[in-house]
């Protein structure tokens, strides 16, 4: 009796843990387009859908992310220069990128203070998976350039943005040292580019494979923040297989108490 106590004390606190974790990572920016507070939104669009379930835009903000140049940012800045717009598969992957920042819920870990007119909030050094920064890369490198850093390197006027004064459009493979470069700078580190076998932030998903990846990772930071640890490598990518089950098993535990109760019975027989 005492022992089955201590270990419903025991998942309590598990519990109880998950619980805090989920409601410190689970938030929105607070930014010009972001809603108040996540939750479902059944008619999202193009590449925003993957977080229909759970999603800090609204579907008129994903409209927008396709048919509009938000924040007077257009990506064929360098038009005026080259005669040529950005291509396609450039496009897409900044479509998602922009996708990420109206619509992920999971950034808690990775939010400043900032006085912009686009917001009082963003995201810093979000740890980007090496392989979604390369898929990227590889789809723009051949694309123009005139700043590295677009935020603080366009001037904005006339409703858009332009090139600086003197500034030459070239490729992104001369503009950039090479893709971990390019993702960093690109959104004023916004992103920062870590190894797939530590725990990473994917800029899109698929959702007909189970919910968002990125709650998980989130919540892992969150809880290292607790403890006052930095970021750190997982020695391995085993060590980073065991991480994803276990956090998917907290998630399981923290939705049902009785399944948990169920859990200890079992322990107790064996």
């Amino acid at each position: 009796m005492g022992v089955r106590i201590i270990s419903s004390v025991l998942v309590i606190a598990l519990l109880d843990r998950c619980l805090v974790a989920s409601a410190d990572v689970s938030t929105c920016l607070d930014a010009r387009n972001h809603k108040s507070e996540p939750g479902p939104e059944s008619n999202l669009y193009g590449h925003c859908t993957p977080w229909k379930d759970h999603a800090c835009c609204t579907d008129q903000t994903t409209h927008d992310v396709h048919h509009k140049d938000m924040y007077s940012m257009s990506l064929d800045f360098c038009e005026e220069q080259t005669n040529v717009k950005m291509s396609s598969a450039c496009r897409e992957h900044f479509r998602k990128d922009l996708c990420f920042y109206e619509c992920e819920p999971n950034i808690g870990p990775w939010i400043v203070k900032v006085e912009r007119k686009i917001g009082n909030e963003r995201f810093f050094e979000v740890p980007l998976c090496y392989s979604d920064c390369v898929a990227w890369w590889e789809d723009c490198k051949y694309d123009y350039a005139c700043t590295p850093n677009w935020p603080r390197g366009f001037k904005f006027y006339g409703g858009k943005n332009h090139c600086p004064k003197g500034a030459r459009c070239v490729t992104f493979e001369e503009m950039y040292k090479g893709p971990t470069d390019f993702c960093s700078k690109v959104w004023d580190h916004s992103w920062k580019v870590v190894p797939d076998r530590v725990p990473c932030m994917h800029m899109w998903f698929n959702n007909t494979s189970g919910g968002n990846p990125n709650r998980a990772i989130a919540e892992f930071y969150y809880q290292r923040g607790k403890r006052g640890q930095g970021f750190a490598e997982l020695p391995n990518a085993a060590d980073h297989v065991a991480f994803a089950v276990t956090a998917q098993l907290v998630l399981l535990l923290a939705t049902s108490a009785a399944a948990m109760l169920a859990w200890i019975d079992v322990f107790h027989c064996c």
